[in-house]
């Protein structure tokens, strides 16, 4: 079955490693308790109501939450570290100069599944576009921001 959408191949990418995850005993005690809704809908009701995360950390974890693709675990390790969490997403930083970055999100030890556009402002950091390719690697399509050649997975 082919994923037709950005953010289809991304939550896709995020259901995998959330089964990965669940099959090896690394699940989050809400879900297995049968909680994970009703999680869910509280933190979407406060997230409704709050002001935009300050940090670049905070605002890639609520890009991650509002895409149910897992938790983010922070930036990816340069080398393996049996230790880091496999069930959820890091970042690995593009490109960056004042104002802003372009950060590239996956599975730990894998490859880019998204790019996200994201630049600082008054109110701090905020995702201003992302950009998920059709294939790991195949940026013919990308908009101008997402680099010609990034790290391999």
């Amino acid at each position: 079955m082919a994923v037709t959408t950005r953010r289809a191949r991304v939550v896709a990418a995020g259901a995998l490693w959330a089964l990965l995850g669940w099959a090896s005993g690394c699940g989050d005690d809400a879900t297995e308790a049968g909680t994970g809704t009703t999680a869910a809908t509280e933190t979407t009701t406060s997230t409704s109501t709050t002001v935009a995360p300050a940090s670049l950390e905070e605002v890639l974890a609520a890009w991650a939450e509002a895409g149910d693709v897992g938790p983010y675990l922070g930036p990816c390790p340069v080398e393996y570290d049996e230790s880091f969490p496999l069930d959820g997403f890091c970042s690995v930083e593009l490109e960056a100069e004042e104002g802003g970055t372009v950060q590239g999100l996956g599975p730990p030890f894998s490859e880019i599944v998204v790019y996200l556009q994201v630049v600082e402002g008054v109110d701090g950091w905020a995702v201003a576009d992302e950009y998920a390719p059709a294939e790991p690697y195949d940026l013919s399509d990308a908009p101008g921001w997402v680099p010609s050649s990034t790290p391999a997975g």
